[in-house]
């Protein structure tokens, strides 16, 4: 995966992942061949739900599960994993964890 990362020059706010992160908006994708900002690291990745942590409207990461199950994650799924990050996001803050940068 690095390698790849390191040879298509993949940055922070690229890749499912990144833009879940850069726009704090859950994605649940069916096949993610199909999704405009899929990076192809793994050949057998076919579904993928990734959540933000968010510290009030900040950002500052994701929750991200990938399977190779075309259309594996429901709309149910995408709510239990939006409550786990909101409660890993209540408990860095609890924590006095400061995970913001500044722009």
């Amino acid at each position: 995966d690095k390698a790849y990362i390191a040879s298509h020059n993949i940055r922070l706010g690229t890749g499912i992942s990144g833009w879940v992160a850069e726009t704090g908006q859950s994605v649940r994708v069916g096949d993610v061949r199909q999704h405009p900002h899929y990076h192809p690291i793994r050949d057998n990745i076919r579904s993928e739900l990734c959540v933000p942590l968010l510290l009030g409207d900040h950002s500052i990461g994701v929750v991200n599960v990938e399977t190779p199950k075309p259309n594996a994650y429901t709309e149910a799924d995408q709510r239990v994993l939006e409550t786990i990050a909101a409660q890993i996001a209540v408990v860095l803050q609890s924590r006095d964890i400061d995970l913001r940068t500044d722009p």
